[in-house]
């Protein structure tokens, strides 16, 4: 005899979900969403992963959720701190976005084969890990143009697979320590992917779990990444950003490459104006622009392929808004957003809040407001874009 999960669905309508929706977000049927309400069916293991970060709770929590046990059920449903209740669109893509989708993904990708039948001992060479190592590649090019929500189960399920092969199949040392490289940045994607559908905390978790990975994978710029990752979201919040941030780049700076350091070092930055430290804050943007010297000079990792002078010229923008010089903000920031790609429209819409709020603050609120319908024309699909419309209205 089955048992509906009534506080399943209740955290559903609490976050402003349909079944429809949360079908969407978990990559499953409106049927099987319905089928785990009622009781009738449990959630496969990458289900469980999707369907706890989009009702935004922890493992833990979504299994006291799914245990029809009332005592578990009532201790589960305690209200959580930090709660964000952000529904996400579930309306379907352009065609643009499916096509792009068509293009990362193949059904039948490198690791399909080995995580069909884990119970099967395989052997990993490098051949398969340089697909999987350019499959993270696409899933990072497709994040400029893709909705988080949309991209967000499929590198789930490329983390479930990875996981997967490290703990079912065979493999030398310099091969497992890719692996957890990889897997570390895939933890880093979905990170961030999740912050941008509002759920913070889960994000947060991801950075903290890919950090791990990349220690056991030896990559040090890498744990610094993920690090600064994690100070660079809790700026606004005035967790220890400063400090955490501080001590990534501290810890990765016999390893980072120039673009590397230039990245960590805008996040000191930033940390550093966000708590009125003027003089750290310009120090840093000088470093900032002194070790641009240094790029071309040797190899970069990929996940910092995005970086360049234009976008270091809207951090330190931001940087000189929170210190309080809009008209300087508004002059370096104007020139970056017209230059940035049209089709990255999240960034620019992003980039776009910065620049009203620098009008704003200068007193010129004719110019903010256009700037707000530019954003609004851009139509995009982003929590975190809503949280700065809101703070700059």
């Amino acid at each position: 005899m089955t048992r509906r999960r009534r506080r399943l669905q209740q955290r559903r309508r609490e976050i402003g979900l349909s079944q429809e929706q949360l079908a969407d977000a978990c990559g499953v049927n409106t049927s099987t969403v319905r089928r785990w309400e009622s009781g009738e069916t449990e959630p496969q293991p990458r289900q469980r992963r999707l369907l706890a970060l989009t009702l935004d709770l922890s493992p833990t929590e979504l299994t006291g959720l799914l245990d029809t046990d009332a005592a578990a059920l009532d201790r589960a449903m305690v209200p959580f701190a930090g709660y964000d209740p952000t529904p996400m669109d579930s309306e379907p893509g352009p065609d643009a976005v499916r096509d792009a989708l068509e293009w990362i993904l193949d059904p039948t990708g490198p690791l399909h084969s080995l995580t069909a039948a884990p119970g099967r001992t395989r052997h990993v060479g490098t051949a398969l890990i340089d697909h999987v190592a350019d499959r993270i590649i696409r899933f990072r090019r497709a994040d400029d143009t893709v909705a988080a929500r949309r991209l967000l189960p499929e590198v789930v399920g490329e983390i479930d697979r990875v996981e997967t092969v490290l703990s079912h199949h065979s493999y030398n040392d310099t091969t497992g320590r890719r692996l957890h490289g990889m897997l570390a940045e895939l933890y880093q994607l979905v990170g961030w992917m999740a912050i941008d559908l509002g759920r913070i905390r889960r994000g947060e978790e991801f950075y903290a779990t890919g950090a791990a990975a990349a220690r056991t994978a030896g990559d040090s710029a890498l744990v610094a990444q993920l690090l600064s990752c994690n100070a660079y979201q809790r700026t606004s919040r005035g967790q220890d950003a400063l400090l955490l941030a501080r001590a990534a780049l501290h810890g990765g700076r016999d390893t980072l490459s120039p673009l590397g350091r230039i990245l960590l070092t805008e996040r000191i930055a930033w940390a550093a104006a966000n708590t009125g430290n003027a003089d750290l804050a310009r120090a840093a943007l000088h470093d900032v622009d002194d070790t641009y010297v240094l790029v071309g000079t040797e190899p970069e990792p990929d996940w910092v392929y995005w970086l360049d002078r234009n976008e270091s010229d809207v951090m330190a923008a931001r940087c000189h808004l929170r210190l309080g010089d809009p008209g300087r903000a508004a002059a370096l920031l104007r020139p970056a957003i017209d230059r940035y790609p049209a089709d990255h429209k999240r960034e620019r819409a992003l980039y776009l809040t910065w620049l009203a709020e620098s009008y704003t603050q200068s007193g010129n609120r004719d110019a903010a407001t256009e700037v707000i319908s530019e954003i609004e024309d851009l139509d995009v699909d982003s929590a975190r874009l809503q949280t700065r419309l809101a703070l700059i209205r």
